[in-house]
C-alpha cells in the first residue's frame, strides 16, 4: 500500500530538482554547479558515488542484482538477466560507451605495467603486449583475486593496484612463464633448467672452458712461452 505522505514528499522533491536544474543549480542541493557538464555540484556527486559504492556492496552480498535489488545474481555474476539484458542493449545503440570502456581500461593498464618495469616479462624478456599479464611473485593470485570480488579480475585488478599506489610482490610475466609457474610449484621452468652433461660428466660449459684452457696451454708450450 503506497504512502501518501511520503509520495508528496518525493514529488516536491522532483519539482524543486527541475526548478534548480533550470536555473543552471545543483539539482541535489540547489548550490552553485562548480562544472557545467553535471547537473549536480561535487559534493553531491561524491556522495552520491559513496552511496552507490554502499548499496552495491550490500547488495552483491545478498547475491542479488546490485542494479534493480530484486533479482537473485548466478555466481560469479553480478546482474540479473533482465538488467544484464538491457545493459547489453545499451551498449549496442551506444558504440561510443564501449569505445570509452575500452579507452579506460588501456589506459590503466598501462599505468601498471609501467609502474612494475613496463610491458617486458621479467623472465623470458618477451615484449609482446598480448602475451604479457600481472604475476602475483609469492603466489596467492587467485585467493587475492577471490577476496576482492568481482573486482579483482580484468580493468578491476589494475584499478585495485592503482588505488593501493602499486604495492610491492607484483612483476610483468609473459603468460608462458605464469602457468609455467604455476605448474612449477611457484618457479618458472626458465629458472631450474639443470645444465647439459658431456660423455666425461661435465656440464658443457664447463667442458668448454677446460677445452679453452687447455688448447691455450697447448699452443703456449708448441711456441715455447712459460705454461
Amino acid at each position: 500500500m503506497s504512502n501518501p505522505s511520503k509520495e508528496k514528499k518525493a514529488e516536491k522533491s522532483r519539482r524543486l530538482a527541475r526548478k534548480w536544474k533550470e536555473e543552471g543549480r545543483c539539482i541535489h542541493c540547489g548550490g552553485e554547479r562548480d562544472n557545467p557538464r553535471y547537473y549536480a555540484c561535487s559534493k553531491c556527486r561524491f556522495n552520491q558515488r559513496l552511496s552507490a559504492k554502499r548499496i552495491k556492496e550490500q547488495r552483491m552480498a545478498l547475491s542479488i542484482c546490485y542494479k534493480c535489488g530484486k533479482n537473485p545474481v548466478k555466481d560469479g555474476y553480478k546482474l540479473c538477466e533482465a538488467c544484464d539484458k538491457k545493459a547489453y542493449a545499451y551498449r549496442k545503440a551506444h558504440p561510443e560507451y564501449a569505445g570509452r570502456q575500452r579507452a579506460a581500461y588501456r589506459r590503466d593498464k598501462d599505468r601498471v605495467f609501467q609502474a612494475y618495469g613496463g610491458y617486458v616479462c621479467a623472465c623470458c624478456g618477451e615484449t609482446e603486449p598480448l602475451f604479457l599479464c600481472i604475476d602475483h611473485i609469492n603466489g596467492g593470485g587467485e585467493a587475492h583475486r577471490t577476496s576482492l570480488g568481482w573486482s579483482g579480475r580484468g580493468r578491476g585488478m589494475y584499478t585495485w593496484l592503482i588505488k593501493n599506489n602499486f604495492p610491492l610482490g607484483f612483476q610483468v610475466l609473459c603468460q608462458n612463464c605464469n602457468i609455467g609457474k604455476h605448474l612449477n610449484g611457484g618457479i618458472c621452468p626458465h629458472k631450474n633448467v639443470k645444465p647439459s652433461v658431456t660423455a666425461c660428466g661435465v656440464g658443457v660449459n664447463q667442458c668448454v672452458t677446460v677445452k679453452q684452457e687447455w688448447g691455450g696451454a697447448s699452443a703456449r708450450k708448441s711456441s715455447g712461452e712459460p705454461i
